[in-house]
């Protein structure tokens, strides 16, 4: 897979030199190209760096109500985005979304970074090789329980457990300090009887009773290092697809990998006989060479006896036997890559109309739904685990007072350009709802008949859906309460408006009966 789908990850198969060639074995570039591609669209459409994608909201619907809470979450999500430009969020998604349409699964793992000081200084992801972890499935299929495999110098062990590392390895990191140790971090969840509940819920747990276990095993000297824990799962194994019976995933890449053979070998062999098309071996009779010698270099002169005494060895190659077959192969990498579809207008072919485009996007969507929904889980993950992180190190803002004992619940909601497409439907959908109601009840008034097709639609509900599914910003869009209020000072003003109108057509007519019938009928009149 690696080799012939993802040259750059040559190294997760097995180990190579510095160096080593990685795309020897590659002599078509469409898989590469495709997988490529199919990563740039799940970026841009899922994380995309130069616009928010992520947004926060409360699990409790009255909390949603309440402006202080939904403008704190709201200066939470820009924290979270803030630090993951900041850090390396966006290079090791980029990793990941390459990962999974190759291998079938992608590992992100999250951790706190520390200045020399110990002091908070951020998040760091890291975009686990396959080879590296050793996976098995809890109780839910899940792959919760994890080993890693790390290997580094002996001097790098030294410098993060310090005297815990074993007498073993800090001899050789006085000997020999560039010598690779390998260490085994295995990260599994705790039984319940080992949680200290009330710690975690009050952020005071011992980190040996802490919902995960964080355990690190010197593989050379068979003890344990340290034993630790994390209040979330550090690292999350993602999946393209699953199936039946099997903990690990598969991708694209392993459906078109018979295909990027065969193509791969048809190109080698085509080269191979556009060579000998253009260097032609030759046949030439005995003794018909004068000197023996043939020379093939430009303006060379060789002499022969008989002019039918040499000559090409076979014909010329016909190529359009094999064009037919490639251009096969390349279409239908194209199609298990979802890239015949997600490529751009000018990338497929000229004259593509918007509408063209718009509904291979939304095949393209369909597609690609399932893995998309893996995808949002393991983004799910991330910003949970970034948001309790941060929440933790004192980096995000204080919570409001009336939050403090509220049992809130935050959930993450996305606001990418996929999301948005999906929400933008049925945003059309409730428009297009509202346009028919409004235009019956103009049918209805055109008939003589009361316009109350309109008494159907729920206005104010539609105003929050549309609002809610435009990801419009919090202090963007007014409460209930104040809606209540501006809605009141209205009706007042209405009032008095009438009032004040009634007041003039009393005045108005009093004045035109008193000079029509003298003083008592215009008192009369005004109720005097």
């Amino acid at each position: 897979l690696a080799r012939l789908i993802r040259p750059s990850m040559a190294g997760i198969e097995a180990p190579i030199s510095p160096g080593e060639a990685r795309t020897d074995r590659i002599y078509d570039g469409t898989a590469p190209q495709a997988c490529a591609d199919l990563s740039h669209y799940l970026a841009a459409g899922l994380t995309p760096a130069a616009s928010p994608w992520l947004s926060l909201q409360f699990r409790q619907a009255e909390l949603n109500e309440q402006n202080a809470a939904v403008e704190w979450l709201q200066e939470c999500s820009e924290a979270l985005s803030a630090e993951y430009l900041r850090g390396n969020f966006y290079p090791v998604m980029g990793e990941i979304y390459a990962d999974l349409p190759t291998f079938g699964n992608g590992i992100p793992q999250c951790e706190a970074r520390r200045d020399p000081m110990g002091r908070f200084d951020g998040l760091h992801f890291e975009a686990v090789w396959i080879r590296e972890i050793t996976a098995l499935p809890d109780e839910y299929g899940n792959l919760t329980i994890t080993f890693r495999r790390y290997t580094r110098t002996a001097l790098q062990w030294v410098m993060q457990f310090g005297d815990d590392v074993g007498d073993q390895v800090k001899s050789i990191a006085e000997k020999k300090p560039e010598e690779p140790i390998e260490f085994i971090h295995a990260v599994y969840p705790r039984d319940l009887a080992d949680i200290d509940v009330a710690g975690v819920q009050q952020g005071t747990a011992d980190a040996k009773r802490m919902p995960y276990a964080s355990v690190w095993v010197n593989v050379k000297d068979k003890r344990i290092v340290r034993e630790s824990g994390a209040m979330e799962l550090p690292r999350y194994i993602v999946r393209w697809a699953q199936q039946s019976g099997c903990a690990w995933g598969y991708g694209p890449g392993h459906l078109a990998l018979p295909d990027v053979r065969v193509l791969n070998e048809a190109k080698r062999l085509e080269l191979a006989a556009w060579e000998r098309n253009i260097d032609r071996p030759l046949m030439a009779a005995q003794n018909a060479i004068v000197g023996g010698k043939v020379d093939t270099g430009p303006n060379g002169l060789t002499l022969v006896r008989d002019m039918a005494g040499l000559r090409p060895l076979y014909d010329l190659t016909d190529f359009s036997l094999t064009a037919v077959k490639v251009d096969e192969l390349q279409a239908s990498i194209l199609r298990t890559f979802v890239a015949d579809l997600i490529r751009e207008p000018s990338d497929v072919k000229s004259g593509t109309t918007a509408y063209e485009v718009a509904k291979r996007l939304e095949r393209a969507q369909r597609i690609l739904g399932e893995a998309v929904g893996h995808l949002r889980g393991m983004l799910r993950w991330a910003v949970e685990r970034s948001f309790r992180i941060m929440f933790r190190e004192g980096a995000l803002p204080p919570m409001p007072a009336e939050l403090l004992d509220s049992g809130a619940q935050i959930d993450v909601r996305y606001t990418s350009p996929l999301q948005q497409a999906q929400e933008a439907q049925g945003v059309e959908q409730l428009t297009l709802f509202i346009g028919d109601m409004a235009q019956l009840g103009q049918l209805q008034q055109a008939a003589g008949l009361e316009p109350d097709a309109v008494d159907w639609v729920n206005f104010d509900g539609a105003a929050q859906e549309i609002a809610k599914r435009r990801n419009a910003w919090a202090s963007a869009v007014r409460s209930e309460e104040e809606v209540e209020e501006i809605r009141a000072a209205r009706a007042e003003q209405r009032r008095q408006q009438a009032a004040q109108q009634q007041a003039l057509v009393g005045a108005r007519v009093a004045r035109d009966v008193g000079a029509a019938a003298g003083p008592e009928a215009a008192q009369a009149v005004l109720g005097g």
